[in-house]
């Protein structure tokens, strides 16, 4: 999913500005913490990674037939 992520954010605008600031450490992870170190890159990797989940499907386990696709 980091590569899904990393992909999305090399496409902002802002990823040129970052870039030149942060020159290749920009997306030096730490996997102690499971974390990025750069905190613009970590909140726009929590905020993503968020929402990523939360646009899955849900699978529904209930009887009531409403919820089964079509």
């Amino acid at each position: 999913m980091r590569i899904e992520f990393e992909t999305w954010f090399k496409q902002q605008d802002y990823y040129a500005t970052l870039r030149f600031n942060f020159g290749d450490r920009i997306f030096d992870f730490d996997h102690s913490i499971d974390a990025y170190r750069t905190l613009h890159v970590q909140i726009a990797w929590t905020t993503w990674s968020h929402l990523h989940e939360s646009l899955q499907p849900i699978e529904c386990n209930c009887e009531c037939g409403e919820c089964e696709e079509e």
